[in-house]
């Protein structure tokens, strides 16, 4: 389910070293009003611009024909002293429908700071 992690930028300008980043991806269901939720992963990842880590992570869930499933991804990047405030804590999600397969794509983040979660969907 979960592929990759990629650091677009790494937060750190390039010039301070790799950027340190947390992440946690989350699964949430809802159907008729009710909402349940899981953690997939927790992940950590020292990264440079374009760098990318590989995540094997499959797990195996049955959508009710009239449920939405959200992928929920939320990340921070810290130096030794302090989270960077541009991705600290940041938000990222996508939602999938019970017919749709296929690669997506969860990007976070702003100019100078920001990541790329590739998810697969069977």
């Amino acid at each position: 389910m979960v592929t990759r992690f990629t650091a677009i930028e790494d937060c750190d300008g390039g010039l301070a070293g790799e950027g340190e980043f947390e992440f946690d991806v989350f699964v949430v269901f809802v159907q008729q009003g009710f909402e349940a939720s899981s953690r997939l992963l927790r992940r950590s990842a020292d990264l440079s611009d374009g760098e990318s880590y590989a995540v094997h992570v499959t797990e195996y869930y049955q959508i009710p024909t009239n449920a939405k499933l959200t992928i929920m991804i939320s990340v921070t990047e810290s130096d030794v002293f302090s989270a960077d405030s541009r991705m600290d804590g940041r938000l990222g999600t996508i939602s999938v429908l019970p017919d749709e397969t296929g690669p997506f794509t969860i990007v976070v983040g702003e100019s100078g700071c920001k990541v790329r979660l590739e998810i697969s969907v069977d």
